[in-house]
């Protein structure tokens, strides 16, 4: 196989992963690689030599990952997650046939571990569990959020009623002053009523002290001429 070839497959492979309709088109990346450079199945760096005798050399790159960066145009962080991804696929082979994007894979790996499920139906189980475990979550999360709702109505109504109360006990405080101004423009006429008779009854009663003293006088005056002879009394009057 021509390393253009090899370049412009991979190249397809990984434009495609990126693609709604084919998420699993990384395995066929994976298969490629592992089919046309079995020198990255190992666990250890290719040698130089390896390098130089492989489609990568062949192919003008001095490493795999220059390859990949500069021929392939991949990202060297998902190259590490597809294999870590493709390692998991080697172990549980029923994975290949359910695709699965490498981040699904590496995802379910990292939280099972050990409780991986191994075959297919056990894996099916599991997500039937997840499911209905899902679905009960957000049948008590909408629960929850429904009792919340109508504790904040009653909440809200409570608040109105205080509120109306309020407006109520607000509207007795503005009649009751109301009523307390109409009192005291009431007293302050009274009051006015009051000082006016107070000094109408001053006159009448200064003008009873004047007929009272001009009586007195008439009355000394009559005591006066009857203690007098008739001539005194005469004398007293012309």
């Amino acid at each position: 196989m021509s390393s253009h070839w090899l370049v412009t497959s991979l190249n397809h492979y990984c434009s495609a992963t990126g693609a709604a309709e084919n998420p699993s088109a990384w395995i066929d990346f994976m298969k490629l690689v592992e089919e046309e450079l079995p020198l990255l199945s190992g666990s250890g760096r290719p040698t130089k030599s390896e390098i130089e005798h492989s489609v990568i050399g062949q192919s003008g790159y001095t490493s795999w990952r220059e390859m990949l960066e500069s021929g392939v145009g991949m990202n060297w962080s998902n190259w590490v997650a597809w294999r870590r991804a493709w390692a998991v696929i080697k172990e549980y082979p029923y994975l290949a046939d359910l695709e699965l994007t490498a981040s699904q894979i590496n995802t379910m790996k990292h939280t099972l571990k050990d409780e991986f499920p191994p075959t297919v139906e056990a894996f099916n189980s599991l997500k039937n569990t997840e499911s209905e475990q899902k679905k009960a979550a957000r049948q008590a999360s909408f629960a929850a959020l429904r009792d919340e709702i109508q504790q904040q109505k009653a909440l809200i109504q409570k608040q109105n009623e205080e509120l109306s109360i309020s407006r109520a006990e607000l509207l007795t405080l503005a009649e009751l002053r109301r009523e307390v101004a109409a009192a005291h423009q009431t007293i302050g006429a009274l009051n006015r009523d009051l000082e006016q008779s107070s000094s109408k009854n001053q006159k009448i009663v200064n003008q009873l002290e004047v007929v009272t003293t001009e009586r007195d006088r008439s009355k000394s005056r009559l005591h006066t001429l009857n203690n007098r002879s008739f001539l005194q009394k005469l004398k007293a009057l012309f």
